[in-house]
């Protein structure tokens, strides 16, 4: 039940950049996602920040 924000985050709208910046955050960039994929809005890079913040898992 803890991880179903970070699952929910990540697994919505135009993944997988959503996993790709939870990745990035805590520490693990791995790069872009590869067109034709659409950049992922700021909304939500946000709720993804959230998610990873929330579970004590993004880096300082």
């Amino acid at each position: 039940h803890q991880m179903m924000p970070l699952i929910l985050a990540i697994y919505t709208g135009n993944h997988p950049f959503p996993l790709k910046e939870a990745m990035a955050l805590a520490g693990m960039p791995v790069g872009p996602a590869r067109p034709p994929l659409a950049p992922m809005d700021e909304g939500q890079r946000a709720a993804v920040r959230a998610a990873l913040r929330d579970l004590g898992l993004l880096r300082a």
